[in-house]
């Protein structure tokens, strides 16, 4: 049903109804709306005023509403599309990365709109695969999947395609993966300081790129005024191994941990995050 409201409606009515649906949610999911201002007194470092935390908090739902619409309407998204609501900022930076011969591991965060990065990137032919979490829901994996692959990417699902993500940074292809939540075995992950309170992040971006020498970069799609976009195409993560693999994958963790740190602080209501962020810690 929403797929089919978010193609036969004009793009605006469809972003009113998300927005009615975002702020029900908000209202009616009390657990999940206390999740997310929690973690947003944190990325505000408590600084903020109840009313504005609230107004934040209400705004990822809604924003997760309209990022809904954007996934729904994936047939739509061409070049003419990109061409009007998306203004893209550092292209050279992923341009000059791809020149050096090793690959581009891009990093991103559940921030903003990251699956309409990646389809922006795959329909300006870059040569991209996503490493994505399948779903349980065997009917959502598959609609997920099937919205993917129509826009030309390669999926390849999180934890059992370790060869094929080595095989295409060999190619000097592009992969690319989210950062800021580690699914697995949280024993497994790195701690590092994110906003200044100890969680842990994902290994899988270090170990990658040190293992192949290939070059980090992040990107982010934030949502801007009138639900326009700006893709940032960050500078690549600088990093010097040396040679103490536990030590230098807890550097360039943090590096990238500060890299995601920073584009959640520019849009904090556009970040996705429904679960205790830092509950594991102490």
């Amino acid at each position: 049903m929403g797929r089919f409201l978010a193609l036969a409606l004009p793009l605006n009515i469809a972003y009113r109804i998300a927005d009615i649906g975002g702020g029900l949610y908000y209202l009616l999911a009390r657990k999940d709306r206390k999740i997310v201002a929690n973690n947003l007194r944190v990325v505000l470092n408590q600084v903020g005023d109840p009313g504005q935390i609230r107004y934040l908090t209400r705004m990822v739902f809604v924003n997760f509403g309209r990022y809904l619409v954007e996934f729904f309407r994936t047939p739509k998204i061409d070049l003419k599309y990109i061409k009007k609501h998306i203004r893209i900022e550092g292209r050279q930076n992923l341009d000059q990365a791809l020149n050096l011969g090793k690959g581009v591991l891009l990093v991103s965060a559940h921030l903003g709109n990251w699956e309409l990065g990646g389809m922006v990137l795959s329909i300006l032919n870059y040569p991209l695969s996503i490493i994505v979490w399948s779903h349980k829901n065997k009917l959502v994996n598959n609609f997920f999947l099937q919205q993917r692959q129509s826009k030309g990417l390669e999926v390849i699902p999180l934890g059992s395609g370790l060869k094929r993500v080595f095989l295409a940074l060999k190619k000097n292809q592009i992969v690319a993966l989210l950062g800021d939540v580690d699914y697995a075995d949280h024993n497994a992950g790195v701690r590092v300081s994110l906003f200044g309170r100890d969680t842990v992040m994902p290994k899988g971006p270090a170990a990658f790129a040190l293992k192949t020498s290939c070059a980090i970069v992040p990107v982010f799609m934030l949502r801007e005024q009138s639900n326009y976009f700006r893709f940032i195409i960050k500078e690549p993560i600088t990093y010097s191994p040396s040679g103490r693999w536990e030590q230098d994958l807890n550097n360039l963790t943090q590096e990238i941990a500060k890299t995601i740190e920073s584009s959640i602080a520019l849009s904090p209501a556009q970040w996705f995050m429904l679960k205790p962020r830092w509950q594991n810690t102490r």
